[in-house]
């Protein structure tokens, strides 16, 4: 019987430890967990952002947004990346992830996302 304690405590600590872990939720940024509103498309393009996600501060809007690469023939998604993007809504500029530098959008499908963002 004495022997058997031990092997109590062992299976009473990995018991303890499973409950634990499971029962943390899962926080994940992924496109499983945020909705998604497409703001900018073009034949072979989707630009997404997650509404969710906006914050205003100091008259910068900051969110999340995710860039769809498609085949144009069959409509198959090639890539997806998801990516943290800060815009001058006054100036119409931008700024991806931690990058420091602002940029005006060149591109019609960046143009739009950020006319779109800054919408909401």
């Amino acid at each position: 019987m004495f022997r058997s304690v031990p092997l109590l405590k062992a299976l009473s600590i990995l018991y303890f430890i499973s409950f634990v872990l499971l029962s943390i939720p899962n926080y994940s940024l992924s496109a499983e967990t945020n909705k998604w509103d497409k703001v900018a498309s073009n034949t072979s393009e989707i630009q997404y952002i997650s509404p969710e996600s906006i914050k205003y501060k100091k008259g910068i809007l900051s969110l999340i947004t995710q860039h769809v690469e498609v085949n144009p023939d069959t409509n198959d998604v090639i890539s997806t990346n998801s990516y943290a993007i800060s815009i001058d809504c006054q100036n119409r500029l931008f700024k991806m992830d931690k990058s420091t530098k602002w940029e005006k959008p060149n591109e019609i499908l960046m143009k739009n996302t950020v006319i779109k963002s800054c919408t909401y």
